[in-house]
């Protein structure tokens, strides 16, 4: 490789930010003088004695493409298929990151038919670094739309950025950075994470990289020797339980998607053996098929026939394994499903589709299911997840990108944080002032999308504290220049990452019509501003609020008094308010939607956006 370098990010295909500069920058020979040539324009810069340098081309409208070439101490870079339109960040963790491949369910059509040459996306590898802010990607091109890219383009992103371009017509660049089980202080600088002693000082281990690598080391060495023993005394791995002839005439019988809490011999971890057998007619005999296995917690190999056809490590991923041809006889066939539970209790969970697809026709695998313990083990203890830890995804998946003008932020994230809510507000306030001035192009918009419905397994709902997040995400409205995409209704209780990703993009494109494009259009589903007390009645009122209305009644909010105890009560809708009438006089606050995944009448605006979740003290 020879010394005249460009960072990946300006590569083939690239977007560049329309309508302001652009820093074009790069490596080349100590003291070496850089040529660039663009639209038949020159610009020339000097390398420094480290031999980075940097010129800045002239603002240019959206369109293209462009070709771009750089030359020093007779090096030459070409840079071909440059695009002017408008970027966005996409960042957050799994439900930003989580790629249209898995959401082909919902949208196939879509899938098949994406060719966009003005659609494309950088997509960030995942990594991290403790050693202060990188300049440069470690790996990563840009792709525009095509039925072959789409699979993975996160989901949420492409829609929003879809829904811009069929508004606008210019060109969208997505810099997708997004990992998934990450908190908001991972996503921190350094000196953003000053106010923060204790993550400070969890940063501050980090850095010595001995301590990071032998903790790594560790978790590996402790995982590797769990399932080692644990394999070895699995009776159905030695006894061979997935054949397809094993006598399993003595086992018992249980719902596929029954709860395992409530049966002492599934309550354990270990591993656990299911078998069914269901009839293929000869006309589908020896085609190819998918087995749509739902979603296992936590790990699964699954065996059809006696041949493995497909294994999931853990507990989030859609189960679709791909059955080839011949596989599949007439008459008889077996399905064995391994389930491993590693640290939690396990189960095939409830809601999710259990099929066997052949030729379109589709065998439905949702009854009894025979099982057998094949081992148990004490639980595998967490390890270590340093993707997690402040400040390294900052300075690996963030700061390269700084250099590079942007319209704006899209922000899926949260999930990470609601062990421990109570400080969010302040740490995404932070993020976001820290960023924007990193970009240095002042309070660009900031468009986050709150947690939607979901239900955490094991956790009591008096214990979950995932509308305490959502009321910190509800209180960082005040930030200049962002909005907050409610999507409590797209939500599924039974899965952290709901399908419908096509409207949390079109809500997040409504807030960016508003702000970064200045529409007036509703942008906003309702959002409380008070409450307050008059003789014996309470009064919540909200913006956002024309045509405020339930799809469903009665509608409800709780009340409590200074016990904190909150009791049910109706709420009528007057207006942009709503009315609790003849309110208990020691009433101290009121609240709206506060579950994990609220059930009965959600509110909703004309435009058909949802209020967000509250939390009020009672004035008055």
């Amino acid at each position: 490789m020879g010394a005249l370098r460009l960072p990946r990010l300006l590569s083939d295909g690239m977007v560049l930010q329309r309508d302001r500069a652009a820093r074009i920058h790069g490596c080349a020979a100590p003291s070496a003088t850089v040529r660039l040539t663009f639209s038949g324009q020159f610009y020339t810069a000097k390398a420094n004695a480290g031999g980075a340098w940097e010129i800045t081309l002239p603002p240019v409208p959206a369109g293209g493409p462009y070709t771009l070439t750089a030359e020093a101490s007779g090096e030459a870079l070409v840079v071909r298929d440059i695009l002017f339109g408008d970027v966005w960040v996409a960042s957050g963790q799994s439900n930003m990151e989580l790629p249209m491949s898995r959401v082909r369910d919902l949208y196939a059509a879509d899938m098949a038919a994406a060719d966009n040459p003005h659609l494309r996306h950088f997509w960030v590898p995942r990594t991290y670094n403790f050693h202060g802010p990188r300049d440069d990607y470690p790996g990563g091109v840009w792709e525009a739309v095509t039925p072959e890219t789409i699979p993975r383009f996160f989901a949420t992103a492409y829609f929003f950025a879809d829904s811009l371009y069929r508004r606008y017509g210019v060109p969208i660049g997505l810099i997708a950075s997004a990992a998934g089980g990450t908190p908001v202080q991972a996503w921190m600088s350094r000196e953003a994470l000053a106010p923060f002693p204790a993550h400070l000082a969890e940063l501050e281990r980090c850095e010595d990289e001995r301590v990071v690598n032998e903790k790594i080391q560790f978790d590996k060495t402790r995982e590797a020797d769990w399932y080692a023993a644990l394999n070895s005394a699995d009776a159905g791995l030695r006894d061979g339980f997935y054949q397809t002839d094993y006598d399993d005439a003595a086992w018992p019988s249980r719902p596929l998607t029954a709860p395992w809490d409530d049966d002492p011999a599934l309550s354990q971890n270990g591993a656990f053996w299911f078998r069914t057998t269901f009839e293929v007619p000869a006309r589908l005999a020896g085609r190819p098929a998918v087995l749509r296995l739902g979603c296992v917690r936590d790990a699964d190999t699954v065996y059809v026939n006696g041949q493995t056809v497909g294994a999931t490590a853990y507990q989030y991923p859609p189960r679709i394994y791909e059955l080839p041809e011949t596989l599949l006889r007439e008459g008889t066939n077996s399905i064995v499903a391994r389930v491993v539970s590693i640290r939690n209790t396990g189960g095939f969970v409830a809601g999710k589709p259990y099929k066997l697809i052949v030729d379109g026709q589709e065998i439905s695998l949702e009854h009894d299911w025979k099982y057998h313990v094949g081992a148990f083990t004490p639980a595998l203890p967490e390890p270590e997840n340093f993707e997690a830890k402040p400040a390294g995804l900052f300075n690996a998946m963030i700061a390269p990108a700084l250099p590079q003008a942007i319209r704006g932020v899209i922000w899926y994230q949260g999930e990470s944080n609601t062990g421990a809510p109570w400080e969010y507000d302040t740490l995404f306030r932070g993020l976001v002032a820290d960023w924007r001035v990193r970009w240095g192009q002042g309070d660009f918009p900031f468009l986050f999308v709150q947690l939607a419905g979901y239900v955490t397994p094991h956790i009591p709902a008096t214990q979950s504290l995932w509308p305490v997040l959502r009321e910190k995400q509800r209180a960082c409205l005040d930030i200049p220049n962002t909005a907050m995409a409610v999507t409590l209704d797209v939500g599924e209780a039974n899965d952290l990452h709901p399908l419908n990703k096509r409207e949390v993009g079109r809500r997040l494109a409504l807030a960016a019509f508003r702000l970064a494009y200045g529409e007036d259009v509703e942008h906003s589903g309702p959002l409380a501003r008070k409450a307050t007390r008059r003789e014996n009645n309470i009064y919540v009122n909200l913006s956002h609020a024309d045509g405020l209305a339930a799809r469903s009644a009665p509608l409800e909010v709780e009340i409590s008094g200074a016990d904190g105890v909150f009791t049910s009560c109706r709420a009528d809708i007057v207006g942009d308010a709503l009315v609790v009438r003849g309110a208990p006089a020691q009433a101290a606050s009121v609240r709206y939607a506060w579950a994990d995944s609220p059930a009965g009448a959600l509110l909703y605006n004309a435009e058909g956006l949802p209020a967000a979740p509250f939390l009020l003290d009672i004035e008055g």
